[in-house]
């Protein structure tokens, strides 16, 4: 137990100062996609000359510490009794599931049925203690309720949300992507965080080792 809580207090303490709840939004959710290459190049554009040291940092916590949400980067666990996580209300609960290539969090609240459904998009964390999940609506990155702790490998409470209710709202800043990925181009919005299509997720080498792209071209062309 003295485990698992000092995991938990390690997600908890990363998130405290990383949300905030944004107003509802009826508007269907908008799906940004990366670009593969702003004006510094991503890691693979330094594997021609730098082959063992890409290969080997491309393992590590610090370059996987955001991806997409696909089968080789989400830690939790999908298969029937494994794909849920049930609240201190008996009547909340959420189910996660993989449909044809696609990973859904639906949060089930009362006796009358009501739920509420959202794709997992972004993965944010190695998985090394956790990981907390992203959804894209209308150029807004919010986190889903339900986080994988690797510790007592389970679904969890995801820092910032409160136990027993069904909410997907919280927002995610700038200051969280700033850690979590090499950039994110923000878009113009004075009331909440919103980002543009050009990004690039984990941490590259461009983060630590900006002119990358000069270096590149003036090490070919010599």
């Amino acid at each position: 137990m003295a485990h698992r809580r000092f995991l938990i207090g390690l997600l908890v303490s990363a998130a405290a100062a990383c949300g905030e709840h944004v107003p509802g939004d009826s508007k269907p959710a908008s799906v940004v996609t990366a670009t593969a290459e702003k004006a510094e190049p991503g890691s693979a554009s330094c594997r021609g000359c730098h082959q063992k040291i890409v290969d080997s940092y491309v393992q590590t916590a610090h370059f996987r510490t955001s991806a997409q949400a696909d089968t080789t980067t989400i830690k939790g666990h999908f298969a029937a009794g494994r794909g849920q996580l049930r609240t201190a209300r008996p009547d909340t609960w959420f189910r996660m599931e993989h449909v044809g290539g696609v990973f859904y969090q639906t949060g089930f609240s009362g006796a009358g049925g009501r739920s509420r459904t959202e794709r997992m998009e972004l993965v944010v964390g190695s998985g090394r203690v956790g990981q907390s999940y992203l959804y894209w609506k209308n150029g807004a990155l919010l986190q889903l309720p339900v986080s994988y702790l690797t510790g007592v490998d389970a679904w969890i409470n995801s820092p910032g949300y409160r136990d027993g209710q069904v909410e997907f709202d919280r927002v995610i800043p700038g200051r969280c992507l700033e850690c979590h990925s090499t950039y994110f181009t923000p878009a113009a919005d004075r009331i909440t965080p919103r980002f543009s299509g050009d990004y690039m997720l984990g941490i590259s080498c461009a983060k630590c080792h900006a002119g990358g792209r000069q270096h590149i071209e003036y090490q070919s062309s010599h």
